[in-house]
């Protein structure tokens, strides 16, 4: 059964806390913070790469830019909710499942690549450009991500071979008996050279992408903060037999009923009646996913001040600063000169008292050799034109 038929987009922003804070401490009217999106898509089952279900051909373009892909996996049993197999939840059954499919979907458009490319490659040898040595990189690099998804060894014909084949009047190409289940493991956990890395974000394939788990249980169980799958689930991540991801415990129901409860204004008046709630409501799963997503991605944040306003922006770790500050204003970083920063837990410890940390030499001042910290609050100085 599908929840979803339709693809659905939202937008919404990163809860940070520190903000807030800042806003006070630099004395500042407005704020700004991370935006982000969520396209809800229709569930996966065995076979959607070749078009069963819903199949990948009427939404899963739409997923090719998305930067991690959230997957809820059901570890509650209903009754009055049907399960796709026979009513029977697993959720690292179905973890595997839907990684299974993704890998599917990228060993066909890799095949595909491959038979259209490999034919070329005696004249790239031959006429060796810079076209042809790029094409020369692609077909190495797909082939290792063609091994890395099935496990098996790409044969590769060598031109003897292919004559003596052609002069018995029989095909060059190569018959592989691939499993419906793939021996290998998803492209985002093999080791990749720089190059090769290029060219597979130029594919955007769906198993590179970064993974993050949503176990969705019940609210009894988020309630009393036990689930008998989440240990399961857990070792099977650290096993790597799932495909490799964070997890995030998280009742969708529960979240639901805060979420009416809050519109209708009687927060309060649930909490009294139901205290153990309440604790459970300290530990909502949506920030924890959000978080979940940003480690994932490698994201840190930092801050800007400037025109009364604190905005925050987000950059990988390790991130130049002269680069970060293309994130503010290209201008910026064409003319950047050196940055002024504060770090947020220098403004927490010493409670925002900015003289003091001018003083004792916590306002650091840094050129384009520095990269940039999780907490950062940055006044970027340009040269004056």
């Amino acid at each position: 059964m599908f929840c979803t038929l339709d693809t659905i987009i939202g937008k919404g922003e990163v809860t940070d806390t520190r903000v807030d804070w800042l806003k006070s401490v630099f004395n500042c009217t407005q704020t700004s913070r991370m935006p982000f999106s969520i396209i809800d898509g229709p569930a996966l089952v065995p076979g959607s790469f070749s078009g069963a279900g819903e199949g990948f051909m009427s939404f899963m373009h739409k997923y090719r830019e998305v930067e991690v892909f959230v997957h809820v996996l059901r570890a509650f049993d209903d009754g009055e909710i049907s399960h796709w197999e026979n009513g029977v939840v697993d959720p690292i059954r179905d973890a595997k499942l839907i990684n299974n499919e993704l890998m599917r979907q990228d060993l066909d458009e890799i095949d595909k690549r491959l038979k259209l490319i490999e034919g070329f490659l005696d004249d790239c040898k031959k006429n060796y450009t810079p076209v042809g040595s790029r094409l020369l990189i692609e077909v190495r690099t797909l082939r290792r991500a063609w091994e890395c998804l099935t496990g098996l060894d790409r044969i590769v014909l060598t031109d003897d071979e292919k004559s003596i084949l052609k002069r018995k009047g029989k095909s060059t190409e190569i018959k592989y008996n691939i499993p419906e289940i793939l021996g290998g493991c998803a492209l985002r956990l093999a080791t990749w050279a720089p190059v090769e890395v290029e060219i597979l974000k130029s594919f955007n394939f769906f198993s590179a992408k970064e993974m993050v788990y949503v176990l969705n249980i019940s609210d009894r169980d988020h309630v009393r903060g036990y689930s008998k799958w989440q240990e399961p689930v857990r070792q099977a991540l650290d096993s790597g037999t799932m495909g490799g991801g964070l997890l995030v415990p998280l009742s969708c129901k529960f979240e639901w009923e805060l979420r009416v409860e809050e519109r209708a204004g009687t927060i309060a008046t649930f909490f009294a009646a139901n205290p153990q709630s309440q604790i459970a409501s300290q530990q909502r799963g949506v920030a924890a996913l959000l978080a979940a997503c940003c480690r994932q991605l490698d994201l840190i944040f930092f801050y800007t001040t400037k025109n009364d306003e604190v905005k925050v922006y987000a950059c990988r770790q390790g991130t130049n600063i002269k680069d970060s500050a293309d994130l503010v204003d290209h201008e910026t970083c064409r003319l950047f000169m050196r940055a002024e920063i504060y770090s947020y837990d220098d403004l927490v410890e010493f409670e925002g008292n900015l003289p003091f940390l001018n003083e004792v030499g916590r306002h650091r001042h840094q050129t384009k050799g520095y990269d940039v910290n999780d907490g950062d609050v940055i006044t970027f100085r340009i040269w004056k034109k």
